[in-house]
């Protein structure tokens, strides 16, 4: 039997309910070797209580990376057999009714 915070996207909702918060907005951005922008950009899909998402430098698509000689972006970036149940533009898709905004998207390269 798992515990009721096994689940990420579980044990975002608990953080969120601390303190009664209601509101959420998101930024992410790629500072170096730390992507921010993948977990902020699932966060806002999993999460209800996220309303609005800022996604900086955010990674196109996995697919691109699939498909490219060449990729720039850390292996840590990469989730195992992603492409077989989503890709990015599918997140940010759903994340538009959450008022999304992506400024600088980067390709496989990690450049606009």
């Amino acid at each position: 039997m798992s515990s009721p915070h096994s689940h990420p996207q579980r044990r975002l909702s608990s953080f969120l309910c601390l303190g009664g918060i209601t509101v959420v907005c998101l930024t992410g951005m790629t500072v170096r070797a730390s992507n921010q922008e993948l977990p902020a950009t699932f966060a806002g899909v999993l999460s209800d209580r996220v309303t609005q998402a800022t996604l900086k430098n955010s990674l196109t698509s996995y697919q691109e990376i699939a498909e490219s000689r060449e990729y720039a972006w850390p292996l840590s970036t990469l989730v195992p057999n992603v492409l077989s149940a989503f890709d990015l533009p599918d997140c940010y898709r759903a994340l538009e009714a959450k008022n999304l905004r992506q400024i600088e998207p980067w390709g496989p390269v990690a450049k606009p």
